[in-house]
């Protein structure tokens, strides 16, 4: 008998938690169809709009808010779509000292105009270029990230 209590009483309560949330999905649906119906009824509603927005109008007719202003967002550019080719990693791993490390193998040079230039493995000036860190030239993994720090490739 205490277990077909306990199943009626849990029964109740689902009940009651469904009817509180759709009352307040209704709640929600409803509340601007509010100020929409009596804008459109074909009695006139004498109100009042004060500084901060709310609206107020004489007893016996239904208060409402004023109607929310819409405010366009800011126009969101989609994100470029960055090339495969420049995602290519250009990186070797190498052993020293019982460790496992890598290295990134795009030469990021600076020519003697001051041209960032980057060069890629197996390029017609890539056996050439010596990188001297010092001067600010760098190594790079991905042709994006050469592009992104500034350098360019070469002939471009």
């Amino acid at each position: 008998m205490l277990k077909t209590i306990g199943k009626i009483f849990a029964g109740i309560v689902i009940a009651l938690i469904v009817a509180v949330v759709a009352f307040i999905v209704w709640a929600f649906s409803t509340s601007d169809q509010t100020t929409d119906m009596i804008a459109a009824s074909s009695t006139p509603i004498a109100a009042t709009k004060s500084a901060d927005g709310a609206v107020s109008a004489p007893l016996g007719s239904i208060p409402t808010k004023a109607p929310a202003t819409i405010t366009p967002s800011p126009t969101i550019s989609p994100t470029p779509t960055i090339p495969p080719k420049l995602l290519i990693r250009y990186e070797e791993e190498y052993a020293m000292g019982g460790k496992m490390y890598t290295r990134c193998l795009i030469k990021g040079n600076i020519n003697s105009k001051g041209d960032k230039i980057y060069h890629i493995p197996g390029s017609t000036s890539y056996d050439a270029t010596k990188i001297d860190t010092s001067a600010g030239e760098r190594w790079f993994c991905t042709e994006y990230d050469a592009i992104r720090a500034g350098w360019h490739a070469p002939g471009q």
